[in-house]
């Protein structure tokens, strides 16, 4: 039984299966995900029929597409220009694919890997970031998830100082944005989102989330997605796995065994 985990399908649907034909992926092997399972690609419907019906075979953590769809289906945001949602959305099993996809956790920790789908910031423990995905995970599925997921398409986002206690659903999403968006931290630690771009091009005083001086020791590897720019990389305790399928580029699966790093070419029907 083998374990494999793959970066941001992003609706690659026939990309999705000819890498785990190229893995062997075989009936006792699992899957993790490392978030945007959907969007962008032309078969956001077809990836999560598949993930959703591999049952306990199959583990993924939210990203930012992800949440994105979710509030798209409670009308609480509009489509974006590059959108390839409607099949889910108007798809006869829609509210059961949803249902599942809202179970999805923010963290997986599974000692010594910790799947993340963007970063963790520089300040927080391993203890922190757990108690805050957990507290974002429980808000998002409690009666105030819309009021979460509206606040997370918003273009502000609330302080990441927000008390847990006096604004639960503030601390949930700022939490939230963080470990579905982060790539780079100013100097301070702090986060700043709205950089895209491949890390040897950030501006002056912004330096990528996993190699920031002040960074907490968490004891796990990271795995994680979300930064095409960047591309495949590894360091001593993070893995990154977006090499940019939805851009016509690569769809690249770890396996967690022998930690082997395996990828296949997006092709032109994705």
């Amino acid at each position: 039984m083998a374990t494999y985990i793959i970066g941001d399908v992003q609706g690659c649907y026939d990309t999705l299966q000819r890498l785990l034909a190229r893995c062997e992926f075989g009936p006792q092997d699992h899957v993790w995900f490392t978030g945007d399972l959907v969007n962008r690609g032309p078969q956001s419907l077809q990836v999560l029929r598949f993930a959703a019906g591999l049952g306990d075979r199959c583990r993924a953590v939210l990203g930012n597409h992800d949440l994105h769809l979710l509030a798209r289906a409670e009308n609480l945001t509009d489509a974006r220009n590059r959108d390839t949602l409607d099949d889910v959305l108007q798809a006869p099993d829609a509210e059961e694919l949803l249902d599942w996809l809202g179970q999805r956790p923010f963290v997986l920790d599974e000692d010594p890997w910790l799947l993340v789908h963007a970063g963790v910031l520089p300040g927080w423990d391993l203890e922190e970031l757990l108690n805050r995905a957990r507290h974002s995970r429980k808000i998002l599925r409690s009666d105030k998830r819309s009021k979460m997921l509206k606040q997370l398409s918003s273009i502000n986002g609330p302080d990441l100082g927000a008390d847990r206690d006096e604004h639960p659903v503030r601390e949930a999403v700022a939490t939230a944005r963080i470990l579905t968006n982060l790539r780079c931290c100013d100097r301070k630690g702090a986060p700043r989102l709205e950089y895209a771009g491949p890390p040897e091009e950030a501006g002056k005083g912004l330096v990528p989330w996993y190699a920031h001086r002040d960074r907490q020791d968490l004891d796990r590897t990271v795995v994680c997605g979300h930064w095409a720019a960047q591309g495949l990389r590894r360091t001593e305790s993070m893995v990154a796995l977006d090499s940019g399928c939805v851009w016509g580029h690569r769809l690249s699966a770890f396996r967690l065994d022998d930690e082997a790093l395996i990828s296949e070419p997006c092709s032109k029907d994705a």
